[in-house]
């Protein structure tokens, strides 16, 4: 079950993502939804995504990069959305949604 520790309670309590096995503070009820992820997320998964998230990572900083060479401004805080979409996406779907290529991250 990973851990002997229980969740704490109240920092777990999100109404957003309620119902979910992240805010499930009981590891044994949490665990039959957990179990169906574990495949996605053991090491061997992880590490043959790798690739994948870094080719995102890449493309993110050269993009940065051409923001500095022109002196543009960058909002970093959708330029990071838009990096945690297409990793993510591209770790469980094995293709990036694309956010990356809207441009100035918009």
């Amino acid at each position: 079950m990973g851990s002997k520790y229980y969740k704490h309670p109240p920092f777990y309590a999100n109404a957003a993502i309620a119902g979910s096995f992240f805010n499930d503070t009981n590891r044994k009820t949490a665990l039959p939804r957990r179990s169906l992820y574990a495949q996605e997320f053991n090491r061997d998964s992880v590490r043959r995504a790798e690739p994948r998230v870094v080719q995102c990572l890449t493309k993110f900083l050269e993009k940065l990069e051409k923001y500095a060479e022109t002196g543009q401004p960058v909002n970093m805080t959708d330029g990071l959305v838009c990096l945690m979409v297409d990793g993510v996406m591209n770790f469980m779907y094995q293709e990036p949604y694309g956010a990356l290529d809207a441009e100035n991250f918009e």
